[in-house]
């Protein structure tokens, strides 16, 4: 708890939240700081970025416990278009492990065009492999959101936020957490600002 306190005192971190669970008690929960003058309390939202991968994972996870998927079918068994440019043999295992062969070439360019699902799968499905599928571990940015949330949406027919809200969230009472447009109601996350002036 000190730590935590004295890493926003020295400016390591504007703003925080931090819950700590114990055998699924909660035995920390504790905010502090401010963004751009405004405190930070335990219901501010937050902009979370990678650990969106956990809860793709987690759909995904249900989706092989129910024998919908397998661990080690090529991607291209769901999403037929991904199967092009060396990534036929890109299996859902080789995404958990960072070796589906695409991880950031052209990153840039797709970024744009995130909000834009239908567009941003067009992309991902015609680039070419970096190295071949298992060969080789290279952080999957970007792309290990996109091809999970694919493979969520052909094989559920659901939009992965609409799954993820219907099967993990809303049981698990996370009526706060959100992947993609905001909820009615709900306020917008913390504005990001660079603290390094250079």
């Amino acid at each position: 708890k000190e730590i935590f306190y004295r890493q926003i005192e020295d400016g390591l971190h504007t703003a925080a939240q931090m819950v700590v669970l114990r055998r699924w008690q909660v035995v920390l929960d504790i905010v502090g700081g401010s963004s751009r003058g405004k405190p930070i309390t335990p219901q501010t939202p937050f902009l979370c970025f990678s650990m969106t991968k956990s809860f793709t994972g987690m759909c995904i996870h249900k989706l092989l416990e129910e024998g919908k998927i397998e661990w080690d079918a090529p991607i291209a068994d769901y999403w037929p278009e991904l199967g092009c440019n060396g990534k036929e043999t890109a299996t859902i295992r080789n995404v958990f492990h960072h070796q589906a062969g695409i991880p950031k070439r052209y990153m840039y360019h797709q970024i744009p065009y995130v909000p834009f699902w239908d567009r941003i799968t067009r992309s991902v499905a015609n680039l070419p492999a970096e190295f071949e599928p298992g060969t080789k571990t290279a952080y999957h940015l970007v792309n290990y959101g996109t091809i999970f949330g694919e493979v969520i949406r052909r094989v559920t027919g659901m939009p992965f936020p609409e799954y993820l809200r219907e099967t993990i969230l809303e049981p698990l009472g996370l009526d706060r957490t959100w992947i993609g447009k905001r909820p009615k109601g709900m306020e917008r996350p913390l504005t990001l600002f660079a603290s390094d002036p250079n």
